[in-house]
């Protein structure tokens, strides 16, 4: 999924995506931390391009793969990703109303 976003393919990027994200309720929770993780990168990396619509797309995304973790074994650092996710997700979704207004 990194090398598919770091090329700049987002739908392969999301059907790889697809693909994991239906193991996260299952998956040792250091692994859906990281998926969060990086699938927060790249809605972050599209929301400093200012590309709002596929930027909360991903956000989104990140939110749903932390609310489908366990909450068992997720590192400190969990809250605040947490946070970051929902800031910039609550900022992507104003900033695309705005443009689109």
């Amino acid at each position: 999924m990194t090398w598919a976003w770091k090329q700049g393919n987002l739908d392969v990027a999301k059907l790889m995506f697809d693909q994991t994200s239906e193991l996260v309720s299952t998956a040792a929770a250091d692994d859906a931390e990281q998926l969060a993780d990086l699938v927060f990168e790249i809605g972050h990396n599209l929301f400093k391009k200012k590309d709002y619509s596929p930027a909360t797309k991903w956000l989104e995304r990140a939110h749903h793969v932390l609310e489908q973790a366990q909450a068992e074994g997720l590192s400190p650092d969990v809250d605040e990703l947490r946070l970051s996710v929902a800031h910039h997700l609550g900022q992507s979704r104003l900033d695309e109303l705005v443009t689109h207004h």
